[in-house]
């Protein structure tokens, strides 16, 4: 045991730098915010697409590498799920401000990523299966409204539908399942 004991800091220390990369690449997406949206607000719809683009593939990019470093952390999920709202919430607050969307989008982007924050905090998280195809959603909405603004009433309805099935898929689980599927308690996982 006494030979193991200067190898814990060292790993610890190569823990800690290995989780730097997914989070840098996380922050690369909040420093383009203030870009993206001051693109956005002058009509520059190509270095905004540019740089959306470049965003959204930092959110595909870090989860991939903090998976291939072995580095995945609930911390890191809460910082690349506060860098995604930041963006989004950003573009739909600029479109509100100029009329392209309703205030109400950004209010219930505004709810459902509180509900989220907090849900998540439980011990027992609450199982959405809706959740992440509406992020998908909201995400895919950039680039088109941004090309095509004329959809800007589907895009609206079709966010508010997928707003309501998430919070319906919620309230299901909380009244009738309140454990997330997966295998059955006492059953061994591939991971242990």
């Amino acid at each position: 045991m006494a030979g193991m004991e200067p190898e814990g800091p060292i790993m610890r220390d190569a823990m800690k730098e290995n989780t730097l990369l997914p989070a840098g690449i996380t922050s690369m997406r909040l420093v383009a915010v203030p870009f993206l949206l001051c693109f956005l607000h002058a009509g520059e719809q190509a270095p905004f697409l540019a740089l959306f683009l470049f965003s959204a593939s930092t959110d595909i990019v870090d989860g991939y590498v903090a998976r291939r470093l072995n580095v995945v952390s609930r911390k890191g999920a809460y910082f690349d799920s506060i860098a995604d709202f930041c963006v989004i919430l950003g573009v739909f607050l600029v479109w509100a401000a100029k009329s392209v969307v309703p205030y109400w989008i950004p209010a219930i982007l505004i709810f459902s990523f509180s509900l989220f924050m907090i849900t998540s905090l439980r011990r027992v998280q609450i199982y959405d299966p809706v959740g992440k195809c509406f992020g998908c959603l909201i995400y895919a909405t950039i680039p088109l409204l941004t090309t095509a603004p004329a959809l800007n009433e589907p895009a609206c309805l079709l966010i508010a539908l997928f707003f309501a099935a998430s919070m319906a898929s919620r309230a299901a689980y909380l009244l009738f399942f309140r454990q997330p599927p997966g295998p059955a308690k006492g059953q061994e996982t591939e991971q242990g």
